[in-house]
């Protein structure tokens, strides 16, 4: 049963991806009167992910999938060997993940009553789309950075890349334990490090884009050729 719920609360994650960044035209509303609490903020870390408060976000988000992932684990544990000490476990690694998350959505309440939005507006030098944000809902779930940026097409890459080398590590790895081949083993080692290096490509992609997100919009490139010299020279016009 705690398996399933798991499996539901990850669906919940997966459903709600397009609702998440919720996406404003920032040029043309770069304040908002108050926090508006969303849905996604019943999800660990969100509601500090939304309010910018990125090294809260990652505590909350990191130790409510600590806590649950510990005590899925326990659970599939219990039901291989029967021994009441893992439900134990099992029930007590859960108690802590509700009273992590609940603590997280107090905080987030308690500080988005007083929370504004940075002021966020085109010709500014600060960026219409955070790039710290853009790079932790990366982490937090593949394509999510690329999809606040609205860059919707690399989101939808980034997220079957890393599902489909999850997949391998994941295959693999289910090899090698029922065969004990180090063939499986290293294989799954190889995927592991193309999983890494993709996440680390998914999010610097993700905070490049947010640093210059509409930057074609104040920024124009020209191409002029040198009249004495035969050569090309590059321009580039901002419409200020």
């Amino acid at each position: 049963m705690f398996i399933a719920v798991i499996k539901k609360y990850l669906l919940l994650i997966f459903l709600a991806l397009p609702f998440l960044s919720q996406a404003q035209n920032t040029e043309l509303k770069a304040t908002r009167p108050g926090y508006d609490w969303r849905l996604s903020d019943a999800l660990p870390g969100f509601a500090q992910l939304h309010q910018e408060r990125f090294v809260k976000s990652a505590l909350f988000y990191g130790g409510a999938w600590y806590f649950y992932g510990s005590a899925a684990n326990a659970y599939l544990k219990y039901k291989e060997s029967g021994l009441s000490a893992e439900r134990d476990n099992a029930g007590r690694y859960a108690l802590w993940g509700a009273a992590w998350h609940g603590l997280g959505l107090l905080d987030g309440w308690y500080y988005g009553r007083h929370y504004r939005a940075p002021r966020r507006e085109l010709y500014s030098d600060t960026p219409l789309k955070s790039p710290w944000g853009a790079a932790l809902r990366s982490v937090f779930f593949p394509g999510w950075g690329q999809w606040y940026n609205e860059s919707y097409y690399k989101s939808a890459l980034y997220f079957g890349l890393v599902s489909a080398v999850g997949y391998n590590v994941y295959h693999n790895n289910r090899l090698y334990r029922e065969t004990g081949a180090e063939t499986y083993k290293d294989q799954r080692s190889r995927y592991y490090w193309y999983l890494g290096l993709t996440y680390l490509f998914m999010v610097l992609d993700a905070q490049v884009d947010a640093w210059l997100f509409k930057f074609d919009e104040v920024a124009r490139f020209d191409l002029f050729p040198e009249r004495n010299t035969g050569t090309m020279i590059i321009k580039m016009e901002f419409s200020f």
